[in-house]
C-alpha cells in the first residue's frame, strides 16, 4: 500500500513531516459546484510537489447544478496532473433532491469530467452517503473508487455498486490519510523502459581472396 493525504483550504499541512511519514501523493480541492474555487489549491499544489509528492485535484460536487457545467468549472482550474481527476460525493449541500435527479446531474459531471481530461475520474464516496445520495446506478462500476471508511477493520465497507476499491481514506486523524493500491499507483507511476543498449562497433574480418574478388567484381 502507498501512503497519501488529501486537502483543502480548511487545511495547513506540514509537507516535511508527511513525506518523513511515507507519504507519496496527494488530492487537492480545486472547485465546488460551478463557481466556488479553492484559494488554497494553487498554493497546496506548488508546496506539495515541491516536497516530492505526486498530486492530483478533485471537484466536490454540488446537485444544485447542472453537472457537465461543473466539470467544464474544474477542468478550467484545475492542473491534469499524475493522479486522476477526483469527484467528490458527499452529503453536505446535497441533500433534498431526488436520487434520479442526483444520478443524472452526477453522470453528466463524470462523463463531462472525462471527456475533458482526456481520462476516467476516480469517485471518491462513502457506503452511507453514496446510498443516501445515489443508490444503485448502475454505472458505477465503471469507475475506480476512492472510499471513505474510517475503520480499523482489515477492509473497508464498499457502496453498493462497486465491486472493489483503489484508494481507502482510513481515517481523518490529524489530517485526512488514504491507502492506495500498488497496483494503481503503478498506472501512473511505472518507471520509464529502460533506454536500449547502445550500437556498438562491429569488426567485419574479409579474408584477401575474397577482398579481391569483391574489388573485381565492382571494377
Amino acid at each position: 500500500m502507498v501512503l497519501g493525504g488529501d486537502y483543502s483550504h480548511w487545511n495547513i499541512p506540514n509537507w516535511a513531516t508527511l513525506v518523513a511519514a511515507g507519504h507519496k501523493f496527494c488530492w487537492l480541492k480545486v472547485s465546488e459546484g460551478p463557481a466556488w474555487l479553492d484559494a488554497k489549491y494553487v498554493a497546496h499544489r506548488l508546496a506539495a510537489r515541491s516536497a516530492g509528492l505526486v498530486t492530483g485535484p478533485y471537484h466536490y460536487f454540488r446537485a444544485a447544478w447542472g453537472g457537465a457545467t461543473q466539470a467544464q468549472h474544474f477542468f478550467d482550474n484545475a492542473y491534469n496532473d499524475t493522479l486522476p481527476p477526483a469527484v467528490d460525493v458527499e452529503a453536505i449541500n446535497n441533500t433534498g433532491f431526488t436520487k434520479d435527479v442526483f444520478k443524472s446531474r452526477l453522470r453528466d459531471c463524470l462523463l463531462k469530467t472525462e471527456e475533458l481530461f482526456g481520462r476516467k475520474p476516480i469517485i471518491y464516496t462513502s457506503k452511507s452517503k453514496w446510498e443516501l445520495l445515489v443508490g444503485l446506478a448502475g454505472w458505477e462500476s465503471e469507475y475506480d473508487l476512492w472510499v471513505a471508511h474510517y475503520t480499523t477493520a482489515a477492509a473497508p465497507l464498499l457502496p453498493t455498486g462497486f465491486t472493489d476499491w483503489k484508494v481507502w481514506q482510513f481515517t481523518s486523524t490529524p489530517l485526512d490519510t488514504n491507502r492506495m493500491k500498488q497496483t494503481y499507483w503503478d498506472q501512473f507511476n511505472s518507471p520509464p523502459p529502460p533506454p536500449p543498449p547502445p550500437v556498438g562497433t562491429v569488426t567485419i574480418t574479409i579474408q584477401k581472396s575474397t577482398a579481391d574478388d569483391l574489388r573485381r567484381a565492382l571494377a
